[in-house]
């Protein structure tokens, strides 16, 4: 696809190297504007990953953590019940038989 400049716009710029040097400004500041429009898509792409798997490990933290205090917590359960059984119950002594 060929692009041309209308006759208007020609006879403002200079026919010399200065000249065709501002008029090619325009397309290479559009050339590098969409060069940097992709890079920055694909740093935010980048970015939502991150944080997804920063949330996913974050999950597995937090589900880690539950489990470690519900084992605590039926540990100290079973400590009390086994506490409170000796207390209540009375043990007979047991004899040796010779």
């Amino acid at each position: 696809m060929k692009v041309t400049i209308p006759d208007e716009l020609k006879k403002d710029v200079p026919p010399t190297r200065w000249g065709k040097m501002l008029s090619a400004t325009p397309v290479v500041m559009a050339v590098v504007a969409t060069m940097l429009a992709g890079l920055a898509s694909s740093e935010m792409t980048r970015a939502q990953y991150d944080r997804a798997l920063a949330a996913q490990q974050q999950s597995k933290a937090g589900d880690q953590w539950s489990f470690f205090q519900a084992k605590r917590l039926r540990g100290a359960y079973q400590r009390n019940t086994a506490d409170l059984l000796q207390a209540v119950m009375e043990f007979a002594r047991l004899t040796p038989r010779c």
